[in-house]
């Protein structure tokens, strides 16, 4: 090591490293008349092997050495943290899991609801999305009599389509409890050879 003075070099590794990737509006996707969405990554289970490997070193390697034997300029400083982020950008699309985020409107709900009952699954959150917001159309719905009528019809109508699927969520989940039971019943009476 030249030009670096060893009272300065600590004698330990990395204890700790945070890294801070803001995602912006402007470069969230639309697609014709949907919310603007983004990807959110699992940043809570992040495996052994992220930022590992040969490849990834050399890279992170080349743009440190790029900072370092470049004039230090803004616009040097701002190629090679763009070239950072890209090399972590691309190394957190391979190795963790994400999932996409609709950013909420006036007529999607992005609030997650606390989900207790286990036969809850995500397409009731859509029948109960959908049957939420005809509700609010009804209740601010301060048109003509006949536009609150046909308000009223649609928030009934998309109010029993949730209540069916609930029943054949609550149904299905039971009757696979029931089987599940039954099968392991069977499983133990086989095993310690009760008939």
């Amino acid at each position: 090591m030249t030009g670096l003075d060893a009272r300065s070099i600590p004698d330990h590794s990395l204890l700790y490293c945070e890294l801070n990737i803001s995602a912006s509006l402007p470069s969230c996707h639309t697609s014709g008349n949907r919310s603007p969405e983004f990807i959110k990554f699992d940043v809570k289970n992040i495996p052994s092997n992220f930022c590992h490997g040969d490849d990834i070193h050399l890279r992170l390697l080349d743009t440190i050495n790029g900072l370092e034997t470049n004039e230090v300029s803004q616009c040097n400083i701002d190629q090679v943290y763009t070239d950072f982020c890209a090399i972590v950008s691309e190394e957190m699309n391979q190795k963790l899991h994400s999932k996409v985020i609709v950013m909420s409107d006036s007529t999607y709900c992005n609030k997650r609801k606390r989900i207790k009952k286990p036969w809850w699954n995500d397409n009731l959150s859509v029948f109960f999305n959908d049957m939420c917001c005809a509700e609010k159309l009804w209740k601010k719905g301060k048109l003509s009599r006949v536009s609150c009528v046909e308000l009223k019809s649609s928030f009934v109508s998309k109010r029993r389509v949730f209540d069916r699927e609930v029943q054949k969520a609550k149904r299905k989940y039971w009757y696979t409890l029931q089987q599940e039971l039954l099968l392991e019943s069977k499983l133990i009476n086989k095993r310690f050879g009760r008939r």
